[in-house]
């Protein structure tokens, strides 16, 4: 017999007394088997339309019928054989009403279903909702009225097989439960290089039970963010997306398995982007960052090309925000999505500008989230919606500046590093954004450093205190990296259960070795997981990366030294004191890592000898390569650093030679993790700042070249995120990226007055004036857009705003008596600022070149 962890109950508002389970019961009883000829039972009907995806399963929703597909490749892959699917549907005299959350029959009437006509080995899988036969089966043990997405696979003594849960994305998650615990492939298969194993035909104990329990938190998931690896690597060739739509689907199909219900798309995507829509096909619900509010997309705004930076303001332009961020909001209403409102600069950095109050510039943000959560419920009127206690916010909303409307969700973040900001005002939140991968100059882009320790250890102290968990949200950038960190991660927002036994006493080094075994186990079989966990354990506990420092350490210490001694040489002849400083103050961060990891490095390279044949590309890809990069990368920062303090010329020559002979190690090492199969390249993408070691080894030749007098070496390099110019070519229909005719920034005519501006207008006293602008209206210079669908072969410049009239073929026409000005014989053409006395509507549409454009812009200017 083996079972789970026993039930995990709390009374505290974080667990809000719920007991999260998950058993695996067997029995001795006479195991039957299945092979690749096993029929499947299904829902559906010969008289029912084809299914898109494929034939016989069209009465299910299409997140389903996706989920159905991944399984029958599963099934495949390890059975030889495509699944042999038969269709059960239930007869018009048959039909019963099942309730979905209980598996029980509703309604006076109803009467159970006739069970399918099968014996023998028999598979059967569907949602309550459209295989009410399932019903027939007993499947009280169960316990799908527990909460939304329980879901259980049993098997019966008859030789069934049954996986269905409670909602369609329980039944859904009880497909991949099959998958993972029947048939042996690992949820994380596709970035584990652990490609479902064949067998041939399996034994099935016939008392076998999984059963799920409801997950701790509503919504778990993760955000794709500065996704230079995969941006580069697997770039979109139809232009559409920071990387293709294939590899976005791997992505979500992975999340589906790993129990996730919710996606952060990438770090700034326009909002109707196709893979958006994909998310929610493959049934996944969309969230957005602190960062991109409603989903509108920051980068081109950033740059400078939609408008300039500083009409990004929402105290004298909230007309263009506001216009924005509707179009975002409009392009997703339709879609299942987790809507974030706050204000946040263009560049990810506090909104309110320096020495403004804190009351006014919690003033200035509470106006912004009321009015985004306002027109969301306008266009989705049961929206789901958060705010993130981002960076200053928290101090904001705890001194009770910043006002959050009722209903919108309050997400805490950490702190980077792993740690959790504000613990002691935990009981304040109903969600966590975390980080098992950061852009900081210092964590990690392409190795791991979160340790599953941390992990428990942290969101224990938030689930234990918690207002709610109704969102956690994991930074995983490009999530290849980080499978341990993230599983963690993901596994207790599920279930907490497992990895806290003892509350806040629990040893955290402990569970996390379970933990790592039984990751170990997956990945590297039952005779090596114990070695693997513990290589793993001391790999999290190198000096450095236990303290928060990971690859852009690595990357940022060798490109400031090597830099700073080519410059200092190049000048001056000589290293400067600072740059001296600089080299003694690394090797003292690295005296305590260099002897153990060198040690580490020694016991991972014959660990490998162990490794099974099929398992030793997930070894390379893994552990070795990421030790390797540790052990390699703080010996070229170490010989970098002596060289810089060398006496001698020699001396200087001889330990470059050396840093530059351990990135090759370095890189040999990376060039064996990628491997020769789907992820082979990966790391050409290895192009933002800190880490970017390609780069960094480019810095490091043209020190060494300056060493000798020899001619520089030049570097590419690349824009701070250029893996997003695809965006560029779609300018002229921003906010979208496909043009509108009801939201395009560059045909809205802006206005303000003399007074307060508001999204709506604005107020004024006595005598107001009114001004208008319009974004086509700038002076030249900059990048010069494309014409786009939609538009004129007017480019505008995209330097400083100029006034509307200084462009003559840039014209808006107006009215004031509330007419519609495309055709009133009212309007007029604008000519410059003109005054006003007492409220007036304004509605002004923009001519160009002659062609009167559709949107119509209307203002109202209220007199105080």
């Amino acid at each position: 017999m083996r079972s789970g962890m026993a039930g995990f109950s709390a009374s505290n508002k974080g667990i809000a007394a719920l007991t999260f389970t998950t058993l695996h019961l067997c029995t001795s009883t006479t195991a039957f088997q299945i092979n690749g000829d096993t029929p499947w039972v299904v829902a559906g009907s010969n008289n029912v339309a084809a299914s898109s995806v494929d034939e016989g399963d069209a009465v299910e929703p299409i997140e389903y019928q996706l989920a159905l597909r991944d399984v029958q490749l599963d099934w495949y892959r390890v059975l030889g054989h495509p699944p042999a699917i038969q269709t059960y549907p239930l007869g018009v005299t048959d039909t019963v009403a099942v309730n979905a959350s209980s598996a029980v029959l509703v309604g006076g009437g109803a009467r159970p279903p006739p069970p399918p006509p099968y014996t023998g080995p028999v598979v059967y899988f569907g949602t309550l909702e459209n295989a009410p036969w399932l019903t027939s089966f007993d499947l009280s043990a169960c316990k799908l009225d527990s909460g939304v997405e329980a879901h259980c696979v049993i098997a019966t003594t008859n030789g069934s097989i049954v996986a269905t849960g409670n909602s369609t994305r329980g039944a859904i998650y009880a497909l991949y439960e099959f998958a993972e615990k029947i048939l042996g492939v690992d949820p994380w298969w596709r970035f584990t290089d652990n490609t479902p194993q064949y067998l041939g035909s399996i034994e099935v104990d016939p008392g076998f039970t999984s059963i799920v329990k409801p997950p701790a938190f509503v919504y778990r998931g993760v955000f794709t963010n500065d996704e230079d690896l995969l941006g580069y690597f697997r770039l979109d060739p139809a232009g559409e997306s920071v990387f293709d739509l294939s590899t976005w689907n791997q992505i979500f199909e992975t999340l589906l398995r790993a129990k996730c219900n919710m996606i952060i798309p990438g770090t700034s995507p326009n909002p109707d982007e196709g893979h958006i829509a994909l998310a929610n096909r493959r049934g996944l619900a969309v969230s957005q960052s602190h960062f991109e509010i409603v989903n509108f997309g920051a980068f081109m705004w950033l740059d400078g090309d939609v408008a300039p930076r500083e009409l990004y303001n929402w105290t004298t332009n909230p007309d263009g925000m506001a216009h924005t961020w509707k179009g975002a909001i409009a392009a997703n209403a339709d879609k299942d999505m987790i809507w974030t409102v706050g204000l946040r600069g263009l560049w990810d950095y506090t909104y309110c500008p320096a020495g403004i109050t804190q009351q006014a510039c919690g003033d200035m943000l509470s106006s912004a989230i009321s009015n985004q959560t306002m027109w969301i419920r306008e266009m989705q009127p049961d929206a789901k919606i958060i705010t993130y206690l981002w960076s200053e916010l928290l101090s904001l909303f705890k001194a009770g500046v910043l006002k959050v409307p009722e209903g919108v969700h309050v997400i805490f973040t950490d702190a980077g590093k792993g740690k959790i900001g504000g613990l002691d005002d935990i009981h304040l939140a109903n969600g966590l954004y975390y980080h098992t991968m950061m852009l900081d100059g210092s964590s990690n882009q392409i190795t791991e450093m979160i340790s599953p320790a941390l992990v428990f250890s942290q969101l224990w102290e938030f689930v234990a205190n918690a207002s709610s968990l109704y969102y956690i949200v994991d930074n995983v950038s490009d999530m290849l990296p980080v499978p341990v960190s993230t599983s963690a991660v993901l596994k207790f927002a599920w279930d907490p259960a497992p990895f806290t036994e003892h509350g806040s006493a629990t040893d955290w080094n402990a569970t996390q070795h379970e933990f790592l075994v039984n990751f170990s186990r997956v990945q590297f079989g039952d005779e090596l997981a114990e070695t693997a966990a513990t290589l793993y354990d001391r790999y999290f506990a190198i000096p450095l990366v236990h303290q928060g420092g990971g690859d852009e350490w690595i990357g940022e210490t060798l490109g400031g030294l090597s830099g700073g001694g080519a410059q200092d040489i190049g000048n001056t002849g000589a290293v400067s004191n600072v740059t001296a400083a600089k080299a003694t103050q690394a090797m003292t961060q690295l005296q305590p890592s260099l002897a153990y990891v060198a040690a580490l490095q020694n016991d991972v390279v014959a660990f490998g000898a162990k490794v099974p044949a099929r398992r030793l590309q997930f070894y390379r890809q893994h552990i070795a390569w990421q030790t390797a990069c540790q052990h390699f990368g703080y010996v070229a920062v170490n010989e970098l650093s002596l060289s810089l303090l060398a006496t001698t010329h020699e001396d200087a020559v001889s330990h470059a030679n050396a840093s530059v002979a351990a990135l090759d190690g370095l890189f040999e090492a990376q060039r064996a993790g990628e491997g020769t199969g789907q992820w082979s390249g990966v790391y050409f993408g290895d192009r933002l700042a800190y880490t970017a070691m390609q780069s960094r080894r480019r810095q490091v030749l043209h020190y060494q070249a300056v060493l000798l007098s020899q001619p520089r070496i030049y570097d590419s390099g690349k824009g701070y995120y250029s893996m997003y110019q695809y965006q560029k070519p779609a300018i002229a229909n921003y906010p979208l990226f496909y043009h509108s005719d009801d939201y395009n920034l560059r045909d809205f005519i802006l206005m303000n007055v003399t007074g307060s501006n508001t999204p709506e207008g604005g107020t004024f006293s006595g005598t107001g004036k009114v001004a208008m602008l319009s974004t086509r209206c700038r002076a030249p210079g900059g990048t010069i857009l494309p014409p786009g669908p939609g538009s004129s072969p007017l480019a505008p410049g995209s330097g400083a705003m100029l006034p509307l009239e200084q462009c003559p073929s840039i014209v808006a026409r107006y009215t004031t008596d509330e007419s519609d000005p495309r055709t009133s014989t009212s309007a007029v053409t604008y000519k410059g600022p003109f005054e006003i006395t007492k409220t007036t509507m304004v509605r002004a549409v923009c001519v160009v070149g002659g062609e009167m454009r559709v949107i119509v812009h209307n203002a109202t200017f209220v007199a105080v």
